[in-house]
């Protein structure tokens, strides 16, 4: 029976402004299985992202969550202490950020970075864990690593960032793993190696992927599951090959109309 390892209720993020309330997400309820790939698609702005951030509390200000439930094995993550939740960022629940460049670190080597994450939740040495991540960079792709570790992320290719990222947020094997566009502004070979990464963690350690993207291709290639979100809640919230046959949703576009929020126990 299918296990439950993130889960996702009635969740409330909003951003208070001079100008008024922006509900960026208003009632969301997802819940990602053990060994199986939800797909989050949706228009820019619809609240997939801020749904990503919120799992690990790392809403922006003057982003809040207003209220909701996010429970990770059980344990209800939003109310966990800064400390508390540090500990599970990386090591049981790791974020891969859409834009490499902004998300890797301009005043540290690339290799700094992946040895962190691994100092950080490992008894491990300095000199294994150097040399983790030239093993990590490796099968990122990358090439000659250990001569990469010393390089800046503005000396890398936005390819090579991302392959950067994702053995950042594959490095200790995490059981959830949320990866906002990680294909995105990547050229079709590069996107294939990181899709198979993908696939390849969720398939050796039963892990539970939110993949969040726009790409419809993307989706039918590596989702069971498919959440669709529009003005920060969940539209439509089905099985894949459902959704591509016959989508509740007329577009990933401009909605013609506003629908419903899905809730646990209904169907689109």
């Amino acid at each position: 029976m299918p296990t439950h390892l993130l889960e996702i209720k009635d969740l409330h993020t909003y951003f208070f402004s001079k100008d008024g309330v922006n509900k960026a997400v208003n009632g969301v309820s997802l819940a990602l299985e053990e060994d199986s790939i939800l797909g989050v698609v949706g228009e820019s702005g619809s609240g997939k992202t801020v749904t990503a951030l919120s799992v690990l509390q790392l809403v922006p200000f003057p982003g809040e969550i207003v209220k909701g439930s996010i429970t990770y094995n059980g344990r209800e993550l939003l109310g966990m202490t800064s400390e508390e939740i540090r500990h599970i960022r990386g090591k049981e629940i790791s974020l891969i950020f859409q834009d490499a460049g902004a998300a890797l670190n301009p005043v540290i080597p690339i290799g700094k970075q992946v040895e962190e994450i691994v100092l950080e939740h490992t008894d491990l040495g300095g000199r294994r864990a150097r040399a983790l991540a030239i093993e990590l960079l490796g099968q990122m792709g990358i090439p000659d690593a250990k001569n990469m570790l010393n390089r800046y992320p503005f000396q890398l290719s936005g390819g090579m960032a991302q392959r950067v990222l994702l053995a950042i947020g594959v490095a200790l094997k995490p059981k959830v793993l949320i990866a906002d566009e990680p294909t995105s502004n990547l050229d079709v070979t590069l996107q294939a190696e990181i899709l198979h990464r993908l696939s390849l963690l969720r398939k050796e350690n039963h892990s539970a992927i939110m993949l969040i993207t726009h790409d419809l291709g993307v989706v039918a290639q590596m989702t069971q599951t498919v959440a669709v979100m529009y003005g920060g809640t969940i539209v439509e919230y089905t099985d894949t090959s459902r959704y591509l046959q016959s989508p509740f949703t007329p577009t990933l576009g401009r909605c013609s109309r506003r629908y419903p929020a899905w809730t646990p126990g209904s169907s689109h």
